[in-house]
């Protein structure tokens, strides 16, 4: 089961123990229950690429949205709503990792969201524990 932390300085720590298989060429990451549920997902995947493609600009590795999207080969405002994932509650982004957001979330709904977390909650209909 994966295990979250929140640190001191605000950022969040997810541990969760993998073990790295390859089957017929392919890489899989599979847990100790089962095959890694979240790695497909493309909510998992686009929030882990915002904060990817939010690190490489605030490293100073890519200046912009602007040249990330043409290194990237990809529209702009894509990379800007990706990003924008970075911004997300906590509890959000927990849930996706676990794979325990509602099934009727998709990524266009979270594109929307305003910036306030207690807003995000509420317009996902998601209540805190």
């Amino acid at each position: 089961m994966p295990d979250v932390k929140v640190l001191a300085n605000g950022n969040v720590l997810v541990s969760i123990p993998i073990t790295l298989r390859e089957s017929a060429g392919r890489k899989q990451i599979i847990t100790d229950q089962k095959k890694f549920k979240a790695e497909n997902d493309p909510i998992v995947l686009n929030i882990a690429r915002g904060f990817y493609w939010h690190e490489m600009i605030d490293s100073g590795k890519i200046t912009n949205i602007r040249e990330l999207a043409k290194i990237m080969n990809v529209n702009e405002s894509y990379v800007g709503r990706t990003i924008r994932l970075t911004m997300l509650s906590p509890e959000i982004i927990h849930r996706a990792i676990r794979g325990t957001l509602p099934e009727d979330i998709s990524l266009a709904k979270l594109y929307k969201l305003p910036d306030r977390w207690k807003e995000q909650l509420m317009q996902l209909g998601i209540a805190v524990e």
